[in-house]
């Protein structure tokens, strides 16, 4: 065992001791909070430190952590069970649940890798461009799909696209040491030879590793702006609808459309700011190594790329088209400037984004992927690749986030002098 191997055992049990001490220790030094003052707000408040604790240092899993208000609060009488329960499973999870599984199809059938490489080919092969690229792709992805699964599936495109101009460029006569002629000198461990391939880059390299470094870094900014898009992009944004909701049930709560009508010119004009900047004041600091010829390269691997994808599929075509029936639904249930499809259903029960979210995720199990071939049960998603790719502890997260925060509302805790929330007459459910 080499002192590499015997360095990272140790750091690894220093870790595990550090989680374990947390884990006891969290709770014992915040145990005077609900003993001193006897209150159930304080109660309250004990549980919301101790999972603001787990949550930052992770020392259990974060879904464990987001079931403990399943355990604590029914233990410290402050909400009964059924109640502490029925957040997790509130319509603005639902629309999670649903979106994602949108998401997880769309991956599935490699729609993503088709709408990427196609807005490639329309803006250009420099480096400016390319960038602008991706960053449009990610930024539109994200706010359907999510900012998390988006940079996901644009990782390997980018890196893909970025390897390709990295080999288009030609360096004659360089020679990289091998580690059995050089690696002497530095050992055999895995950081020197990292060491040794960093200073034995030409500037030409580095400039492309760069490059590189920056195209990773705007295309997740332009993810994580387009993730305020919509509202089933990211979880705060239904923390934020389910909590108005609550607390204000006359307000009439936020339709899909106000939320996105809202959003989208932030998005457009924060996208444009990331890309100006970024050309700017660190794009134009770093020489352009890449000529005419190389772009040409790189058009043609691209181009290459998407031909590999073949011709449009019927399970690709029926992904998009069932993504298109619900970005309509969202749009024009209570569009506000218009009467919605939900005043034509002649029911006195109100309709929400949930109910027509996971009406196309259940279409996603039942329209057949291929229904000319011999395997037309095969649908579109099937409930194993859904229950392999949904990440589930997210959702957990979500309920019990939601689940003490309904705690705090019967509860009416004063969370600051500028909301009265102590003036509020709420009677708990």
């Amino acid at each position: 065992m080499n002192s590499s191997e015997v360095r990272k055992r140790i750091i690894g049990a220093l870790s595990d001791w550090n989680k374990i001490i947390i884990t006891v220790g969290a709770p014992l030094i915040l145990l005077p909070l609900p003993l001193s003052a006897g209150t159930q707000e304080s109660k309250c408040g004990f549980l919301v430190l101790l999972m603001a604790v787990y949550w930052m240092t992770e020392a259990i899993p974060l879904p464990v952590t987001g079931l403990l208000p399943v355990v604590f609060l029914p233990l410290m009488g402050i909400m009964d069970t059924t109640a502490t329960c029925y957040p997790y499973m509130r319509d603005a999870i639902m629309i999670g649940l649903g979106g994602i599984l949108v998401a997880i199809a769309v991956e599935h059938c490699n729609l993503h890798q088709r709408i990427a490489l196609r807005v490639l080919l329309s803006v250009g092969t420099t480096p400016r461009w390319l960038m602008l690229g991706f960053m449009m792709t990610s930024s539109t992805l994200s706010m359907w799909i999510g900012p998390t699964p988006t940079v996901a599936m644009m990782i390997p495109i980018v890196d893909a696209v970025l390897k390709e101009l990295d080999n288009s460029i030609d360096l004659p006569g360089f020679d990289t040491p091998t580690p059995d002629r050089e690696g002497s000198e530095l050992g055999d461990s895995t950081e020197a030879l990292n060491v040794l391939h960093i200073e034995c880059q030409t500037p030409q390299e580095q400039n492309v590793r760069k490059l590189r470094n920056v195209m990773m870094l705007t295309m997740c900014y332009a993810a994580n702006v387009g993730g305020a898009g919509t509202l089933p992009a990211t979880a705060p944004n239904l923390v934020f609808k389910f909590v108005l909701e609550d607390l204000y049930p006359s307000f009439g709560g936020v339709s899909f459309t106000t939320w996105m009508v809202f959003n989208t010119p932030g998005i457009i004009l924060c996208v444009g700011i990331i890309w100006f900047l970024t050309v700017f004041f660190v794009l134009r600091k770093i020489p352009q190594t890449s000529t005419h010829e190389q772009q040409s390269q790189v058009k043609n691997f691209i181009r290459l790329k998407y031909k590999e994808l073949g011709s449009w599929t019927f399970h690709q075509i029926s992904v998009i088209v069932l993504f298109t029936i619900l970005a309509i639904l969202w749009l024009f249930r209570n569009p506000e400037f218009m009467k919605g499809w939900e005043t034509l259903i002649p029911v006195n029960t109100k309709i929400d984004d949930a109910t027509s979210t996971l009406l196309v995720g259940t279409l996603l199990f039942i329209v057949p992927a291929n229904p000319w071939h011999k395997s037309a049960r095969i649908p579109l998603l099937d409930w194993k690749t859904a229950e392999a790719k949904m990440p589930w502890g997210v959702l957990l997260l979500i309920g019990g986030g939601f689940s003490w925060q309904r705690a705090f509302r019967n509860l009416a805790c004063p969370l600051g002098s500028e909301v009265s929330w102590v003036s509020w007459k709420i009677s708990p459910r």
